[in-house]
């Protein structure tokens, strides 16, 4: 999913910005989101003609079953999005949503995931709710997260609990932004979780499960409660400086960023 792309690098950087740290990492980071923003820029335009597009789409796939008959058997849901994933790589980005189109059409829950995110950078947010509302209803986690930060977002659908509840389904498959999003929320808030919401020991949970994934802004966060006592821990600066390594590893740098506390 791209805007999983996206995220894992305003993941690995945003510590080091909130810090003041101007390294490789950052300005490639920021690299990479920009080119993210252009691709979404480019799908805004694109899917302005969504609409000539799928007539198209659907006489493609007849012509594609009536030259099957013949020649061979027509591509499967799964074959599309696979070359739509391909054709997307190869930043051939109208032959990637035709692919994925005809491929979500056909019930495939990995494409439906796809037209959702790229409905959703297009400002298309009706057609993206449903895309990512019937790939979350397959099981699949990309659409399980998607929906769940279209519930997130602010307008007509916002709905905090429901948001939780299918970014939590992702996490439980594994998927790595649905577990930062949740340690995310907690640290500094989000998905509709207050202060007092965020002292729950289950802010430990997730901060240890980012954390275990590379979250830089967990590793921060869990070396901090461990000199703190924070989220119920007991001090320990024996596993605070071995997160800060952690930190040290990952990044390269020599120092950890510090918290600052801001004056009320």
């Amino acid at each position: 999913m791209r805007e999983h792309n996206a995220i894992k690098v305003a993941k690995k950087a945003a510590p080091c910005i909130e810090s003041g740290v101007a390294g490789d990492d950052v300005r490639n980071a920021g690299n990479d989101e920009e080119e993210s923003m252009m691709r979404g820029y480019k799908y805004g335009l694109l899917l302005m003609m969504l609409p000539y597009w799928v007539p198209m789409a659907v006489a493609d796939q007849a012509v594609s079953g009536v030259a099957a008959s013949a020649v061979g058997a027509v591509p499967s849901p799964e074959e599309d999005y696979q070359a739509g994933l391909k054709a997307y790589e190869k930043d051939d980005t109208v032959d990637a949503i035709r692919l994925f189109y005809r491929a979500a059409e056909s019930g495939h829950a990995g494409a439906q995931a796809e037209m959702g995110y790229i409905l959703r950078q297009g400002s298309n947010y009706k057609p993206a709710f449903e895309y990512y509302r019937k790939s979350a209803a397959q099981g699949n986690a990309t659409g399980q997260y998607g929906l769940g930060m279209m519930y997130a977002a602010p307008g007509e659908y916002q709905d905090f609990a429901e948001a939780r509840k299918w970014v939590i389904l992702a996490a439980d498959q594994g998927d790595e932004l649905a577990i930062y999003e949740m340690a995310r929320s907690y640290i500094k808030g989000g998905l509709g979780l207050d202060e007092n919401a965020r002292k729950d020991p289950e802010a430990l949970n997730w901060i240890k499960r980012s954390a275990d994934i590379k979250d830089l802004s967990a590793i921060i966060a869990l070396a901090d409660a461990y000199r703190s006592g924070k989220y119920g821990l007991k001090i320990d600066e024996k596993q605070a400086k071995e997160w800060d390594d952690k930190y040290k590893e990952i990044t390269g740098l020599k120092e950890v960023p510090k918290k600052t506390t801001k004056r009320r």
